[in-house]
């Protein structure tokens, strides 16, 4: 027993004695002024460590959040963050009159519309009712009415319709689930 723990305040000793490499704290760079505030225009934005696509993720921020700019650099803008800087493409934001409008009259968007279904042959209305999430995907959808009363084209367009993507609604400046009504003509 003595010499395990004789063993073991040895290697103890070895450990701490080793040259350690102290690496310096960040720098504190949110001590920079902000050229503009801006808003997220997107349902969740990646913010980058550098302004390029396969730069390290750094952080999200989410629809209608408040970004402080610090600078521009061609596509991309540099953002202030709770983990330090970081950049993102300035198609992104939004300015306050478009956040304003977003919140003021709240009311169901595409980001991505479903693809149409074409059928040349087909005649008539088909309507749904689409259940949309906080984060703008489509959860569910029910047909409500098919005057075309072709049930394959009826599902194929529920099936485009379910990989839409909608902008988050907000209530109160909190996302909430909604629903959509969505006519295809034929």
């Amino acid at each position: 027993m003595m010499k395990r723990v004789a063993l073991l305040a040895l290697l103890l000793m070895f450990a701490c004695s080793r040259n350690v490499a102290v690496v310096a704290p960040p720098q504190n760079t949110n001590d920079e002024t902000a050229i503009e505030i801006a808003y997220v225009g997107m349902p969740t934005v990646v913010v980058h460590q550098f302004p390029s696509e396969s730069s390290a993720a750094i952080t999200t921020f989410r629809y209608t959040e408040t970004v402080s700019v610090l600078s521009q650099k061609e596509a991309w803008v540099k953002v202030r963050t709770n983990l330090g800087n970081g950049w993102m493409k300035r198609s992104e934001l939004i300015n306050a009159a478009e956040v304003d409008q977003v919140l003021k009259n709240p009311s169901p968007r595409f980001l991505a519309p479903p693809q149409p279904i074409p059928d040349t042959r087909a005649h008539g209305e088909i309507a749904y009712q689409a259940r949309v999430n906080t984060d703008g995907e489509v959860i569910d959808v029910t047909t409500l009415n098919n005057t075309t009363r072709n049930k394959a084209l009826a599902d194929a367009n529920a099936d485009a319709l379910k990989t839409a993507r909608f902008y988050p609604m907000l209530q109160k400046g909190q996302r909430v689930v909604f629903t959509y009504e969505h006519h295809v003509y034929y």
